[in-house]
């Protein structure tokens, strides 16, 4: 366990300027959207507060992938792979590395959509009629949480899923057969989750969810609550394991220093 936390310690400290960077750019982002509530149309400010989502969920791939790869770029991947820990150690603090950085960026992106929201669309329902807001904003937090929760599951299987791939692009010395086993590392694992789910879906009993939808503003507001089965979240848990177990045991028996 201190050989892990020496290794987490590590890893933070070469970190932390570009994570604190990007934290203050996000802020700031909020803070000039809340600025332009009264001045944009209403509804803008909380689309625009939603773009950087797309931007994250690019970061996240390109950061699994650079957890291993930065070492390559800056030559301490022979300090690294000559340090007296397992590969599984090394494996699992490059991904707590990438995972708790990205779960914070989805926490502050979250809040700040939230609060965008709340200035630039609850707040002015709540002039017209005060109690179809609060039902509003209930629905929506409550909505927002489920997929906070939802997508920081599929966080943490995407960057595992680009580890793996990169663990297994390193172990393969034939230029053209490394890209296309990397390629299939990082395509097959969800595909073959998906499917065990679906064939399986009937194994568990389903969990009923209420769900918010509104068309305009101004509309009637109407809950509803869709089925969701339980054994999808079982299946990558379990395909994320392996791929886990695989890229520790490639990195300490066939990943190249070179």
């Amino acid at each position: 366990m201190k050989r892990l936390y020496s290794l987490l310690k590590n890893e933070y400290h070469t970190e932390i300027y570009r994570f604190c960077i990007s934290i203050a750019v996000l802020a700031a982002f909020y803070i000039f959207l809340l600025t332009r509530v009264a001045a944009w149309p209403e509804g803008a400010p909380t689309a625009v507060s939603l773009i950087p989502v797309f931007g994250f969920a690019l970061a996240a791939v390109v950061g699994s992938f650079t957890a291993m790869g930065d070492e390559y770029k800056h030559g301490t991947i022979y300090t690294l792979m000559s340090l007296p820990v397992s590969g599984y150690m090394v494996i699992g603090a490059k991904f707590l590395l990438v995972f708790v950085k990205f779960v914070i960026y989805n926490l502050l992106m979250l809040s700040g959509f939230l609060t965008v929201l709340n200035r630039d669309l609850i707040v002015r329902v709540a002039q017209v009629q005060a109690v179809y807001a609060g039902q509003l904003w209930n629905a929506i937090l409550k909505d927002s949480i489920s997929f906070y929760l939802l997508g920081t599951g599929f966080l943490a299987f995407g960057i595992i899923t680009g580890i793996f791939s990169y663990t297994v692009y390193r172990s393969i010395d034939i230029p053209f057969i490394r890209f296309l086993a990397a390629f299939i590392a990082y395509i097959l694992p969800g595909y073959i989750a998906q499917k065990l789910s679906e064939w399986t879906v009937d194994i568990l009993p389903p969990i009923w969810m209420k769900i918010y939808g509104f068309s305009t503003l101004n509309s009637v507001f109407n809950p509803g609550s869709v089925s969701i089965s339980l054994t999808p979240g079982i299946f990558y848990i379990l395909i994320a394991v392996l791929m886990f177990i695989s890229a520790g045991w490639l990195y300490e028996n066939r990943m190249e220093v070179l």
